[in-house]
């Protein structure tokens, strides 16, 4: 039979394996923990975790679901995941813009309980590249690196025409916003009501505040670059820590602290 093993850890002290605190996402968890969770998301507890319905960490895989729906996704093309410039010292999704399709898909059940409920999307994202951008307009599919849909119609996308503006396309309507060039943390929410409420946070800072939010659901969402039309007008970028919390708003007020470290999975 093996025997325990035995390693130093940072104290120079001969402790069992188990118990050696590594580093993760600006934290420490034993070894075993680590290996457990396959690295991915914070050590922490989400008191919302039974309402979150999808959590990618695009930290091990781009189409792992680490919400407890685990979604079945799949890939087009090329999309990889990278350590350039991600978030929190780990990785992050990275695809390209132009004519070759890089993303990922889910395309099954419904993701809300309700068409007119309370939910939060939120994700980190850098844009690092556009084709001709702030040339092609807001044409369906074009600029867009998440894209919901219920039977087969969009209900709800984001885009990036320019490399400091996104845009939300919301029941028809476009609405602007600022990002930053480096990192990004997004937040839409949408309140119950019909309408209901919507905001849109960046960086933490409530940008967009409006009370006609439209009825949707969606039960398709495309995380990438569709190379819609040639990918003419594309976005390329980095992106990962997409959590969709149903029947929850996360963040309200005119800002918040955005989180420092990745979403946990428990």
């Amino acid at each position: 039979m093996m025997g325990k093993i035995w390693l130093p850890n940072d104290d120079g002290l001969i402790v069992p394996y188990r118990d050696i605190q590594v580093p993760r996402r600006g934290r420490y968890c034993s070894l075993t923990q680590h290996a457990l969770e396959g690295g991915s998301g914070s050590a922490e507890s989400d008191p919302y975790f039974s309402n979150v319905v999808l959590l990618m960490h695009m930290d091990v895989s781009t189409t792992k679901d680490s919400s407890s729906h685990d979604w079945a996704f799949t890939q087009t093309g090329s999309p990889s995941i990278t350590t350039d410039s991600a978030w929190f010292g780990e990785k992050a999704m990275a695809f390209a813009a132009g004519a070759t399709a890089n993303y990922v898909s889910y395309s099954g059940s419904s993701f809300l309980s309700s068409s007119t409920g309370t939910f939060t999307l939120e994700c980190w994202v850098r844009i690092t590249s556009i084709t001709n951008p702030n040339t092609g307009g807001y044409a369906d599919g074009r600029y867009e690196f998440i894209r919901c849909t219920s039977g087969g119609t969009k209900t709800f996308a984001i885009m990036a025409m320019t490399s400091s503006n996104l845009a939300f396309s919301l029941g028809g309507a476009t609405l602007f916003s600022a990002i930053s060039a480096d990192r990004n943390h997004i937040a839409f929410i949408r309140t119950d009501g019909s309408p209901g409420a919507f905001d849109v946070y960046v960086n933490g800072t409530r940008l967009i505040h409006n009370t006609s939010a439209p009825s949707f659901n969606f039960d398709t969402i495309y995380i990438g670059n569709r190379a819609v039309a040639s990918g003419v007008f594309s976005v390329g970028g980095l992106i990962e820590e997409i959590r969709i919390t149903d029947g929850i708003a996360r963040y309200t007020g005119s800002s918040f602290t955005p989180p420092s470290s990745s979403f946990p999975n428990v």
